[in-house]
């Protein structure tokens, strides 16, 4: 059945960050494919990649080692910045260069390294951002546009501590049904 509701949007992430109350965090993200990434000889096969707003550190535990995260505004503006796992760095620069300032390529496109992430080693869920590459996921909106099929959008939230779960996703759905002109009942 969840296959007949249409995807979230980037508007509808927007929309829902003024409109909705209890928000502490939110992210809007595109899971894609593995993608291999290279910094001129050196390929990286198989790397989780890893397109979403600015927030999305506030959201999941990944610490910054070297340099740090998107701004806001590269973010909003969709800027060719990276941020790569620690073994990604490794698999690409070794020991003795330095990420930062580097332009490496990803979907034919060149991006400059602007942080790498503290090793994490695996999680509970078996992902790792050790092998992973976060970017402004705006890069790859006007890359592709919104209506690839090979990019799933989602829309993270983290609600207030404290917050009476029951109503705020009630008043989700609700602020969410509002703004697709949708019936209660048919999301």
């Amino acid at each position: 059945k969840r296959e007949q509701f249409p995807d979230v949007t980037y508007e509808e992430y927007e929309y829902l960050r003024r409109s909705v109350n209890g928000i502490d965090k939110m992210s809007f993200n595109l899971f894609t494919r593995n993608e291999n990434i290279k910094y001129e000889e050196k390929t990286v096969n198989s790397i989780r990649v890893k397109p979403s707003t600015y927030e999305f550190i506030d959201i999941e535990p990944i610490k910054v080692e070297k340099g740090r995260y998107f701004t806001e505004s590269e973010s909003n503006s969709g800027s060719p910045v990276i941020v790569i796992g620690s073994e990604v760095a490794n698999g690409l620069f070794g020991e003795n260069i330095d990420p930062l300032g580097k332009k490496i390529r990803l979907y034919g496109q060149k991006f400059t390294v602007i942080g790498v992430l503290k090793k994490q080693g695996v999680s509970t869920f078996g992902d790792s951002s050790d092998i992973a590459v976060f970017f402004p996921v705006n890069f790859l909106r006007r890359l592709y546009g919104d209506n690839n099929k090979s990019l799933t959008p989602v829309i993270l939230i983290k609600p207030e501590k404290g917050i009476d779960m029951d109503e705020f996703k009630a008043e989700l759905a609700q602020k969410l049904r509002t703004h697709r002109s949708v019936k209660p009942g048919e999301i």
